[in-house]
């Protein structure tokens, strides 16, 4: 930012910025954190999907069973990508309007991208994803179940 010689405030961007799979990873959950918590959740959900698909795959064992692999997470990144949703069946696409969303779904995927992250990157712990995961184990330990959005 910068000021111009009437007090007026401009915004001065660079050209471009060169990044790497673990600064725009860890950019990403950090935003999808803030959002979860902002409750804009189709934002915090597009993010850490986002996130999840930018870093390298990891053993499906280092997640619980419950979050290894989530269909119904993949349903919601898919519809929140392409406004459509995929029948498991014939896997043609069709257009939704709208689709319920569960705050704990969300939570689940930014769970997942932290877990990815840390696997990928050991040594970097930011006090955003060590918080959310704090958050996420005292829901789990004391089922606490995090109220559900509004429906379709």
């Amino acid at each position: 930012m910068d000021i111009d010689r009437d007090g007026e405030i401009k915004i001065v961007s660079l050209p471009f910025i060169q990044t790497s799979v673990r600064y725009a990873s860890m950019r990403q959950i950090h935003a999808a954190v803030d959002h979860f918590h902002r409750g804009d959740f189709e934002c915090a959900a597009t993010l850490a999907t986002a996130a999840c698909g930018m870093l390298p795959a990891i053993d499906d064992a280092a997640l619980p069973a419950s979050e290894a692999s989530s269909a119904r997470i993949e349903t919601v990144r898919h519809w929140l990508t392409h406004g459509t949703t995929l029948d498991p069946t014939t896997g043609k696409s069709r257009r939704e309007e709208s689709i319920v969303m569960r705050t704990a779904e969300v939570a689940v995927a930014i769970h997942v991208a932290i877990t990815r992250f840390d696997i990928a990157f050991p040594e970097q712990r930011t006090p955003q994803m060590i918080g959310f995961r704090r958050a996420f184990q005292f829901c789990k330990e004391h089922t606490i179940s995090t109220p559900q959005t509004a429906g379709r």
